[in-house]
């Protein structure tokens, strides 16, 4: 079976039929500004912060967790979301509006995939179109 969908900050995934609908819960969240992300690069303190993704099962959802990273200071992230048998593609942008600011931070992002149906799934994450990591998770 294949399905996509697309989860953007404004709109959610509700129901097991892969349909989005609007809801005040989003799918695609960040955090606060963090720290300067040029400080990240230089020696200035916030070195010792690293990029990290992962991926966790909440019940039936897979939850991607990125943490520490480079953004824009004004996301507007979202992801599309293919999944076909075991197979999951997430292609995730910072940017999905004209939000976009001159600046940048460090910030962490989620990205909730619900509903899945149990069984083990690779993941194929990309991030701003470029392939960026590859996750295993088992939904019980």
């Amino acid at each position: 079976m294949n399905r996509s969908l697309s989860f953007v900050v404004l709109s959610a995934f509700v129901t097991g039929c892969w349909q989005t609908a609007a809801d005040p819960d989003p799918n695609v969240s960040f955090s606060e500004c963090q720290a300067d992300a040029y400080g990240k690069d230089m020696d200035t303190g916030n070195d010792h912060l690293s990029s990290d993704i992962s991926a966790s099962v909440d019940g039936d959802d897979i939850v991607i967790t990125l943490d520490d990273y480079e953004a824009n200071c004004c996301p507007s992230p979202g992801a599309d979301i293919t999944i076909d048998g075991s197979d999951i593609h997430v292609d995730f942008q910072e940017i999905t509006a004209d939000t976009a600011c001159n600046c940048m931070c460090v910030i962490d992002f989620q990205v909730v995939i619900p509903d899945v149906a149990p069984g083990d799934y690779t993941i194929d994450f990309d991030y701003d179109g470029e392939d960026h990591a590859t996750l295993e998770v088992t939904v019980p």
